[in-house]
């Protein structure tokens, strides 16, 4: 549950005392009850922990989405170790593929520049890579760790938040059914009556405050997570230059790709036809068309090459017919054919990009922070947290061991009916002890002479030096 969340589920609780108080209205009370001292000390030192404790219910929400957070991060080192090490052979690659490229005149100059970058490129890559498995090996340890306190601060918060609905919560319900139960006595039972109530508030208020000492030093213990906190902006450069090499993996990709192709075209290779005299005996005008191929690698040395290539490939009578057709326009033909899917490749090739990652030297500053926060966090921080446990019969912390079954028994004393319905149901059979007469019961004496509960039952020393010791006390009519 959220703060927002929180708050609102004590409005409801407090609107619990109203809804009580308009039930009183309706049995017939003229108007709300006001609370004694006793009660209303009780109702704010509740409030106060209850505030205390979504306090601490906030900071632990909080150190769970930072340790969450830091768990999913701490896998970007081994990411991007892995990124880098594609890079790497994605660039070695490329550098191989580039000698076809420098078998092309017009890629010539381009082909050289990019295998130069490709050099210095591997180097800063290889040592970003071997920086980022250095990481991934120093964190893997911290990982179990992380996921184990995860595991706890949850614990502690889901109990902690049970603890306050219980404890804290309803205290300010409690002490209304109290109040109107008070104010509904008879008169000559009232006084005994609130003196007993006030009794028993005294007796919770002092476990109270001792509970919210407890919360107060759970929130002084909790881990500070600035440290973890400052890693955001870290692992934000550290993604974005992940990013980066994917993006340039695959650019990389897409060149040697082309370069697979061109490496396939420079076999390759392309016809043009002409027609030629054929005769035979059945037809002495026949024409036929012979087509004459070139290869790609001739197509890349010119046009005169072109043409040595057909006239060597043609016999003086083909070449005749050639030069009658026009060998101009078989050059141009095949030429045309090769140039057009050389141009296609070339869009492909990327050989002006950048081949180089200029963030990857903030690596080892962001590694260095990484692991100095990682080092440095105390991930057993739940040894120094309480166990709010409200099944537990008492909380043990801080030489203190408070007595919770002590409380809870006082809380239902308060309130024997519950805490819903209309008053007449609620206080059907409340005396706090007290007689008709105004006098406690089993007792002959004064109405201020209710039972008194010790707040030694409800909180004491880890090690008590003394044992307590109650006594009925009885005072005599005068």
């Amino acid at each position: 549950m959220n703060e927002k969340g929180i708050k609102k589920s004590f409005v409801v609780c407090m609107l619990m005392a109203v809804v009580l108080t308009t039930g009183i209205m309706r049995d017939g009370m003229a108007a709300t009850p006001q609370k004694s001292p006793n009660l209303a000390r009780l109702d704010a030192d509740a409030t106060q922990l209850n505030k205390d404790m979504m306090a601490l219910h906030t900071r632990l929400q909080d150190i769970h989405k930072i340790l969450w957070t830091t768990k999913k991060l701490l896998a970007v080192p081994g990411i991007l170790a892995s990124d880098l090490k594609k890079l790497e052979t994605e660039l070695k690659l490329l550098d191989s593929l580039l000698n076809t490229a420098q078998a092309v005149p017009q890629f010539r100059a381009d082909a050289k520049k990019a295998k130069q970058q490709i050099d210095v490129a591997l180097k800063e890559v290889s040592a970003a890579r071997a920086k980022a498995e250095e990481v991934e090996h120093a964190v893997e340890p911290y990982k179990p760790r992380i996921e184990k306190a995860d595991t706890q601060i949850q614990k502690i918060d889901t109990d902690a938040e049970r603890f306050r609905k219980i404890f804290a919560e309803p205290m300010p319900t409690y002490t209304s059914v109290a109040q109107t139960c008070v104010s509904n006595a008879v008169q000559d039972r009232m006084v005994c009556m609130q003196h007993a109530a006030d009794s028993k508030a005294d007796t919770l208020d002092a476990g109270v405050r001792d509970l919210d000492k407890v919360v107060k030093l759970a929130l002084t213990n909790a881990p500070d997570i600035g440290a973890l906190k400052k890693l955001d902006a870290d692992f934000e450069t550290l993604e974005a230059i992940s990013d980066k090499v994917e993006a340039l993996v695959k650019r990389i990709q897409e060149s040697t790709e082309a370069l697979r192709d061109l490496h396939s075209l420079l076999g390759k290779k392309f016809g043009a036809s002409f027609p030629y005299p054929d005769p035979t005996w059945k037809n002495p005008v026949r024409i036929s068309h012979y087509e004459v191929k070139v290869s790609m690698q001739t197509i890349l040395n010119g046009g005169k090459a072109i043409e040595d290539a057909i006239e060597h490939a043609l016999s003086k009578t083909l070449w005749k017919a050639a030069k009658v057709f026009g060998v101009g326009k078989l050059v141009d033909s095949i030429k045309r054919q090769g140039e057009k899917e050389l141009a296609a490749i070339e869009k492909r090739l990327h050989l002006n990009q950048s081949l180089r990652i200029p963030e990857l030297a903030k690596i080892e500053g962001v590694f260095g922070n990484i692991n100095t926060a990682i080092v440095h966090f105390p991930f057993d921080f739940a040894i120094n947290m309480p166990d709010f446990s409200p099944d537990a019969p008492s909380l043990h912390f801080g030489g203190q061991i408070i007595d919770l079954s002590a409380i809870k028994k006082r809380m239902s004393e308060l309130a024997p009916n519950g805490l819903s319905g209309v008053p007449t149901k609620l206080c059907a059979g409340v005396s706090y002890g007290c007689t008709g007469s105004g006098a406690s019961s089993g007792q002959t004496t004064a109405p201020h002479a209710a039972p008194a509960v010790s707040s030694h039952e409800l909180a004491q020393t880890k090690k008590p030096t003394h044992e307590s010791k109650h006594h009925s006390s009885k005072s005599k009519r005068k």
